[in-house]
């Protein structure tokens, strides 16, 4: 039987292959609750996620998602959410 381990990015469980998929299908950019990440990958380490603290949101200001949860968007739809052009594809 093949044991998968499961890695925790920034509060998000996955597996590797999991990471792999947003990676390959060109998601690289997650929003969770008040805060904006970028999906990194490094032959040293693996896959990690890097946050962008400019989009960072403060306390008055709408979250991107509920707590808990978080969404994962490619370089188009992630400047569509913030409302300008931030990311580059």
């Amino acid at each position: 039987m093949k044991t998968t381990n499961i890695i925790k990015l920034q509060g998000i469980e996955g597996t590797e292959e999991y990471f792999e998929n947003f990676y390959q299908s060109k998601k690289l950019f997650f929003f969770k609750y008040k805060k904006a990440f970028q999906l990194m990958y490094s032959n040293n380490c693996g896959f990690y996620l890097q946050e962008n603290k400019f989009l960072r949101l403060d306390k008055a200001q709408t979250p991107y998602t509920k707590r808990g949860r978080f969404v994962a968007f490619n370089s188009k739809n992630a400047n569509d959410l913030i409302g300008r052009e931030f990311f580059l594809p």
